[in-house]
């Protein structure tokens, strides 16, 4: 067989490029003709922040942008995949993880754009531009953000996907720790962050029913590279993917779970997502060795050494004492996820290794 696969990335590159290209360039002037109107009414000099300003019309753009960007790129990618390519989805799944990753890759879009627009606004203390030069501004920025999100959303691959929970759990988990009205809140518990009934609670509780539904997401590609990494070995591949489907969907649920139950309203609920969480990472990790047997050595061998330090931990806590409740909190879902990351990895890795072996 000749090789296809390296010829279909490739024109997958050039298709996202040439859409991103395509679009970036009306987004901009589409959106610097809407802000100089606005602008203009205002009849003001405009300021990098407050209202009106560069900054809030970039943060209103990215939103919408990355928003609708994302779904128009997604979908135009999925039709240009080769039939063994395609994730066979029934369409309302389809769309659910179109609207999913869409989200998500927006909130990252606007918090990371809040983050530049505050740097820049430290940077330029009490800039003032005349309207044409922030429309022009602002115009600029927005066909930045269209060729982004298309170069990304038409090409996007399992690692994409980690990369982006990585970013949003982490940031978003950052977020609530920073924010939160309590500073004392590690004296309770971690769950205690989405208790607040704060902005800094909102975003941790929605971080985790959002990351759970990207999990989702995962499990769809997940799938898909557990195929053609078992091509070559039939005997039970059903069965072994489906358990790896069934445990990716439990933990999934757990996550949202977390975040769903608030602790100090519904305090068993959320106990028993936590600790199923982590028992289905626990089940997962022991149970890979017969389920995946081609994962390397020394993948298994950090999964054991995270396995161990996470019983360890939980020792140290109950019924030692050493650690209070929040460490080993905070030690488990380190651990969970740090994991949860490697193993995502490690099979989108494996995936386009046998992908490429098997095109030659």
């Amino acid at each position: 067989m000749k090789n296809i696969q390296p010829r279909t990335q490739f024109q997958r590159n050039a298709l996202s490029e040439n859409i991103a290209l395509t679009f970036a360039l009306p987004v901009g002037l589409l959106f610097t003709l809407v802000w100089f109107i606005i602008f203009y009414s205002f009849h003001i000099p405009i300021p990098i922040i407050g209202w009106p300003s560069i900054g809030s019309a970039t943060l209103i753009n990215s939103g919408i942008i990355t928003f609708i960007g994302f779904i128009l790129g997604y979908l135009r990618g999925q039709k240009s995949l080769q039939p063994h390519e395609r994730l066979q989805l029934k369409k309302s799944k389809l769309i659910f993880d179109c609207l999913t990753l869409a989200t998500a890759y927006t909130i990252i879009s606007i918090v990371l754009t809040a983050v530049a627009v505050y740097g820049i606004s430290e940077a330029f203390k009490g800039v003032l531009l005349p309207t044409l030069s922030s429309a022009v501004a602002v115009g600029v920025l927005a066909a930045l953000a269209a060729y982004s999100i298309l170069s990304i959303s038409v090409k996007i691959k399992s690692n994409d996907i980690v990369n982006a929970l990585t970013l949003f759990i982490v940031g978003g988990v950052f977020i609530s720790m920073a924010t939160s009205q309590n500073p004392y809140w590690w004296q309770v518990n971690f769950s205690s962050l989405g208790t607040t009934g704060s902005a800094s609670a909102l975003a941790f509780n929605i971080t985790l029913i959002l990351s759970g539904l990207l999990l989702l997401c995962l499990t769809d590609y997940l799938l898909n590279n557990l195929e053609i990494i078992m091509q070559g070995n039939k005997s039970g591949a059903k069965f072994r993917t489906n358990a790896i489907r069934y445990l990716f969907i439990f933990i999934s649920l757990c996550l949202m779970g977390v975040g769903l139950f608030p602790w100090n309203i519904h305090p068993f609920l959320h106990n028993f997502s936590a600790y199923s969480l982590v028992l289905g990472f626990g089940v997962l990790i022991i149970s890979l060795k017969w389920l995946i047997p081609t994962l390397s050595k020394s993948f298994f061998a950090n999964s054991y050494a995270i396995l161990v330090t996470l019983l360890i931990s939980f020792l140290l806590w109950q019924p030692f004492g050493y650690f209070n409740q929040t460490a080993f909190e905070l030690i488990a879902f380190s651990l969970t996820f740090v994991w949860l990351i490697l193993f995502l990895r490690t099979v989108g890795n494996m995936r386009d290794l046998s992908s490429d072996g098997s095109a030659q």
